[in-house]
């Protein structure tokens, strides 16, 4: 993966690696957060009210700064490190980390791996994760647990955590498992995540020699399915979601990706049209002349 977490991918004609934008982004991509904005806010405040400690820094950074985003580049980084650090005190990462745990311990149970050491509640969480899946006669194909895929078109990629997931009905679909407290805020990403996924290309192998495209399952693009697991509730739920919809929204949180590239470039351009412009005044004030060469690039830019 490169810095930002993306998988790297070999071109399909070879060549360098090129990072494919994570799946998880462009589902976030149409996202508000409107109900993430409160929940890290409260995990701040009591993050910073539980630890004295970084309470005082609060109070350092304010006496030195009473307005500290906006007082130095520096004071802006404190506020953004102890935001950071005060939301984590607050437990704002706990349900992530649990959820994680959960992921993996839902794989070694899928694969009749045998598990060592878990805790009672998370215990609770496998057996009503196993019993669910079995009563509601899903059949994994285990070959495809935790598969990576990708979209060479779009360049995106993925891991999906159960690829192939077979109803009593005999569809195929794509399966993801949740572990969050609640879902209300989650459905569209979730549907353009799974559509994503059900959509891809390839499967891909990475190894030390690159990379290796391999062909997809035949799935049910327009339906997915969600497993609800919440950590340390002993429940779960099962939903079907439609990602013929997830599909749709996908395509434009590209669109919307797009765009916003294109808006920074407009912007770059004029300021680079500006930059060149002021030259030309200067040369012509001073000198009484001009470089050629700025005024074409000039041109280029306004083109």
């Amino acid at each position: 993966r490169d810095r930002w977490g993306r998988y790297l991918i070999v071109p399909p004609n070879g060549g360098r690696e090129v990072g494919y934008t994570r799946v998880t982004t462009i589902a976030k991509t149409l996202d508000d957060g409107g109900g993430l904005i409160p929940w890290k806010a409260t995990a701040t405040m009591v993050g910073a009210l539980r630890r004295p400690g970084l309470h005082a820094r609060w109070q350092a950074l304010v006496s030195n700064a009473p307005d500290p985003w906006y007082a130095s580049p520096e004071s802006k980084a404190e506020c953004k490190k102890l935001v950071e650090e005060c939301a984590t005190a607050g437990g704002s990462t706990d349900r992530a980390d649990l959820g994680t745990a959960l992921h993996s311990l839902t794989e070694l149970v899928d694969l009749g791996q045998p598990l060592t050491g878990v805790a009672p509640e998370l215990q609770r969480d496998l057996d009503v994760y196993t019993s669910t899946i079995r009563s509601a006669g899903i059949v994994y194909d285990l070959d495809l647990v935790e598969a990576i895929v990708i979209n060479d078109a779009m360049q995106y990629s993925g891991t999906a955590d159960r690829l192939a997931a077979t109803l009593p009905d005999g569809r195929r679909v794509v399966a993801d498992l949740k572990t969050g407290t609640s879902l209300d805020y989650s459905w569209q990403a979730i549907a353009i995540q799974l559509a994503a996924y059900a959509r891809a290309e390839h499967r891909y192998i990475q190894h030390d020699q690159g990379g290796e495209r391999l062909p997809m399952p035949e799935l049910d693009p327009d339906v997915g399915l969600v497993i609800h697991l919440p950590a340390g509730e002993a429940r779960c739920e099962l939903h079907l979601v439609d990602l013929a919809a997830g599909w749709e929204a996908l395509e434009r949180s590209i669109w919307t990706r797009e765009w916003r590239k294109a808006k920074a470039l407009a912007t770059l351009s004029f300021l680079g049209m500006c930059f060149n412009g002021f030259i030309i005044y200067r040369e012509i004030l001073f000198i009484k002349a001009f470089c050629l060469l700025c005024f074409i690039c000039t041109l280029i830019i306004v083109s």
